[in-house]
């Protein structure tokens, strides 16, 4: 798997809600922590936002029906 590259431009980083990518920049500008470990982060919550996701919507997937589930529609809400 390659590093999630975190600029606004890049398509992959588009796929998380604008909350987590607020949050994101927040921790590189104002907390000065680096890109690789930002980037960790936001996968690690990827991670358990479509776990939560697919337990709220009582849904069975596979790993790759998960690694392909969507979170972009999340609000902090």
């Amino acid at each position: 798997m390659s590093t999630l590259i975190i600029k606004e431009s890049n398509a992959e980083f588009q796929k998380f809600p604008r909350f987590l990518r607020d949050y994101a920049n927040y921790l590189i500008g104002v907390e000065g922590k680096s890109h690789k470990t930002v980037a960790e982060y936001l996968l690690d919550l990827r991670t358990f936002f479509r776990y939560k996701v697919m337990i709220d919507q009582d849904l069975i997937l596979s790993i790759d029906e998960l690694e392909d589930l969507s979170i972009k529609h999340l609000t902090v809400q």
